[in-house]
């Protein structure tokens, strides 16, 4: 009778039950976040991938009917004798009862690994930085540090300090105590003081509300006056110092011309005004090389670093140790699974009365689309009005495979989009 009581309830896009599930709409699209029924735990009660309106209103007019329903049809497989010692049984429940098994076997296997102390060390460590990253993210408005690259940054950086070299060489070299070889290691020194100073400048305005504003402490705020002021006193030592050397290369130029007797042109003054303002623009470029690599707030780009780097240890660990344990259970799992449909195709085969019963199951099948439609309908609508107000939601999902302990993994629009919903058999 439990088969005859779920083909009794209305499922039509127009009907009662429909009408109640729509009505939450208004409530879950204006959610910031909304947790997710997990896959690997799905059952007859808790389908995967439903939001928590979804989810009640399954439970409240599915699950119990369709639950006994499903009953009903296995108990007249079960009743069937295909062989000596031999049950009848449904193929789908049969499949996800393998299914959970497997995953309970998992879950094991992830405990005992999140126990080793190694693992719970950069677990641990891995959460407090991720709890730091996470309020620097907001203080960012919700977006990530997307810094640059020490590799990158750093290159470029050296990329600009290559034109100092024949700009500043010669005109070090009139130093009076300066050998070829010191002229060029301060020419090095010189450029690394640039690209410091250019550093500091770029970086502390683009963070400037964040290091200077009314809200930061005063002790922070006058260590970030002390790097910016260390910053300009670079770029005046280092600025005098070119002056210096190119104008006692242009003395020496003056002073052998009136000797010839010739008089002094522009390009003459060009030749010091092209030095001292090539070495500008390449602070210049430098400090707006600074601006773009770095986040508005200071820190998050390293914060974002440690955090992927532990990311990248927990990983290690998780393939070294957990992985190929995790690998020998789906293994099993699939040989359980093709076991279980040769039977099931063998028994199909041999006796008529399962294929009868299989004719209920799909009857049941028939009004599970009926339920999967409707719930594809709320989700897609629910997607759609989430689109077209401001601000992002994320959905949040408990996933077997994730490499932390909770499992708790952020789903955004397109990927929950992406998710396939349906209703488990066990």
């Amino acid at each position: 009778m439990s088969l005859i009581e779920y083909q009794h309830l209305d499922f039509s896009g127009k009907g009662p039950l429909a009408q109640d599930l729509f009505e939450q709409l208004d409530v879950e699209s204006g959610q910031q976040a909304l947790s997710l029924t997990a896959p690997h735990d799905a059952d007859v009660q808790y389908p995967p991938y439903l939001t928590p309106k979804m989810q009640n209103w399954y439970r409240t007019y599915v699950a119990t009917v369709r639950g006994a329903a499903l009953e009903e049809i296995k108990g007249v497989f079960n009743a069937i004798t295909p062989g000596r010692g031999l049950r009848g049984f449904l193929l789908e429940a049969e499949r996800d009862r393998i299914k959970s098994e497997t995953v309970q076997s998992i879950k094991s296997e992830r405990t005992q690994f999140f126990n080793n102390p190694q693992v719970q060390q950069v677990s641990a460590d891995l959460e407090e930085a991720q709890r730091d990253y996470d309020a620097m993210r907001k203080a960012n408005g919700g977006d990530d540090a997307n810094e640059w690259t020490m590799v990158k940054y750093v290159a470029l950086l050296l990329l600009l300090a290559i034109p100092e070299i024949p700009l500043n060489f010669q005109s070090f070299a009139k130093f009076r105590f300066m050998t070829p070889a010191m002229a060029m290691a301060s020419v090095v020194i010189v450029a690394g003081a640039i690209a410091v100073s250019s550093h500091i400048f770029g970086m502390s305005l683009k963070q400037w509300t964040e290091r200077f504003g009314p809200q930061v402490p005063n002790k922070t705020r006058y260590e970030n006056w002390r790097l910016f002021s260390f910053g300009w006193f670079l770029f005046a030592v280092v600025f005098g110092i070119i002056f210096t050397g190119r104008s006692l290369l242009f003395q020496e130029e003056v002073e052998r011309k009136l000797a010839l007797g010739e008089i002094l042109d522009f390009t003459d003054y060009m030749a010091f005004g092209f030095t001292v303002g090539g070495n500008f623009l390449i602070w210049t470029l430098g400090s707006v090389a600074a601006y773009f690599a770095h986040s508005r707030v200071p820190d998050f780009g390293r914060k974002e670093k440690k955090v992927n780097d532990l990311k990248a240890r927990l990983a290690a660990l998780f393939r070294k140790d957990l992985q190929a344990r995790i690998g020998r259970h789906l293994s099993k799992e699939q040989v359980e699974l093709a076991n279980i449909e040769k039977r099931s195709a063998n028994e199909l085969r041999d006796h008529p009365e399962l294929v009868a019963v299989r004719g209920q199951f799909e009857t049941l099948k028939k009004y599970d689309s009926q339920v999967l439609a409707l719930l594809e309908t709320y989700r897609s609508q629910l997607l759609d009005r989430i689109r077209k107000r401001t601000g992002a939601v994320t959905f949040y999902v408990d996933d077997i495979g994730a490499q932390t302990r909770d499992m708790r993994v952020a789903l955004d629009i397109s990927q929950y989009e992406s998710t396939r919903l349906r209703l488990p058999y066990a």
